[in-house]
């Protein structure tokens, strides 16, 4: 170390070393641009190749930035230093077309100590010349950086909700075009086509239409004790019909009139539906179409209910004879000259029940009631005769 440094720090004086540091932060910061610009220009980082003449354009020799002047600490130091400058200038001026880049020689101060007498007067920290601005190179027309389109952000696509599978709708099954109900067949009106006196008849015997049987039909109606009205009906292809002349003919009856099974021999004539034939009469042939016996000598209708035949006919021919009661035919023939058995108590035969139930002549000696049968003046009998026929079912009805 020389004696002027120490001389220096004797006197308490150090050497300015923020102001240099601060020239020396310029220069690097002037250099730093001046790359930038160059590199800008497409010539690399060359702080100086911005004073290069470009092809095409005249020759200018490049302009240096000024240095800044450091801070002179004694006179002998600021000649060498003067004199180093005239020399970078000629160097600069001497330089080709392209000039090297020649980096000024960092200037160090001398270490040479200061006069110990008197120190040099401080000159303020020159600060570095203002570079003239330099223009950047125009640049061509730098076109916004053309971002790419900006998709919107995808989302996962959604799926759809999975609904559970659509079955096909499921028609309901086609029925068969309902036709309108068909009401059931309405049977026909039993009382359709039956004269109104038969079906009077029906109702006050507690019958219906279907109850009849065969196609012939007499009925006795009892009117004041004993006397009936008789009428006879016949079922032909239209209906039932009354059978001309043989409606409304006044008879007779029990003499208490007509009742229901009034067991034996009450002198009252049974009421019912019952079945007619055989017949019997005096004359040995008759014209009749229900079976035919002629009354003789020696007919019975059997009274005795201990007997087999009771409430059947007997004749002594049989020589079979166990009864103790029976009514002679052949003995009353007057009223039995036409005579038709109503068939009470035939099937079966009953002891507890009254026998010998006929539709016959009425006894011209009287007009009292019978003992049960019905009667009616011999022209009716007569007439019965002719009409009624067994294949035709005939019946009465008593009521």
């Amino acid at each position: 170390m020389s004696g002027s440094r120490k001389e220096n720090r004797k006197s308490g004086k150090s050497f300015p070393w923020p102001a240099a540091a601060a020239a020396a932060g310029a220069l690097l910061l002037a250099l730093l641009v001046m790359g930038s610009v160059s590199a800008l220009q497409g010539r690399g980082f060359r702080p100086f190749a911005v004073f290069q003449k470009e092809p095409g354009a005249e020759s200018q020799a490049p302009t240096l930035p000024d240095i800044p002047d450091f801070p002179t600490l004694d006179p002998r130091e600021s000649t060498g230093a003067a004199e180093s400058t005239p020399a970078a200038t000629e160097a600069t001026s001497e330089a080709p077309t392209e000039p090297s880049v020649t980096e000024p020689p960092e200037t160090q101060p001398p270490e040479t100590e200061p006069p110990a007498t008197e120190a040099p007067p401080t000159e303020p920290p020159t600060e570095p010349p203002t570079e003239p601005p330099t223009e950047p190179p125009t640049e061509p027309p730098t076109e916004p950086p053309t971002e790419p389109p900006t998709e919107p952000p995808t989302e996962p696509p959604t799926e759809p909700p999975t609904e559970p599978p659509t079955e096909p709708p499921t028609e309901p099954p086609t029925e068969p075009p309902t036709e309108p109900p068909t009401e059931p067949p309405t049977e026909p009106d039993p009382w359709a086509g039956l004269p109104s006196e038969l079906a009077a008849h029906l109702k006050a015997a507690g019958m219906q239409p279907s109850d009849l049987k065969g196609s012939q039909l007499v009925v006795a109606q009892a009117t004041t004790t004993p006397d009936c009205l008789l009428y006879a009906y016949e079922k032909t292809d239209s209906g039932w019909v009354p059978v001309d002349g043989m409606c409304s003919v006044p008879g007779k009856t029990g003499k208490k009139g007509v009742g229901p099974h009034p067991g034996w021999w009450h002198w009252t004539t049974p009421t019912g539906y019952f079945g007619l034939g055989p017949a019997m009469g005096a004359a040995a042939y008759e014209e009749t179409g229900l079976p035919y016996h002629q009354i003789v000598p020696g007919d019975y209708w059997v009274e005795d209910r201990s007997s087999k035949y009771y409430n059947k006919f007997y004749q002594d021919s049989w020589n079979d004879k166990d009864w103790n009661g029976a009514e002679d035919l052949y003995a009353t023939l007057k009223v039995y000259y036409y005579c038709i058995v109503i068939q009470f108590n035939m099937d079966p035969i009953s002891t507890e029940e009254d026998c010998a139930i006929f539709f016959h002549v009425k006894n011209p000696d009287t007009d009292e009631g019978t003992g049960g049968c019905v009667t009616a003046e011999e022209w009716y009998l007569k007439a019965l005769f002719r009409w009624l026929d067994e294949s035709r079912d005939p019946h009465i009805l008593i009521y």
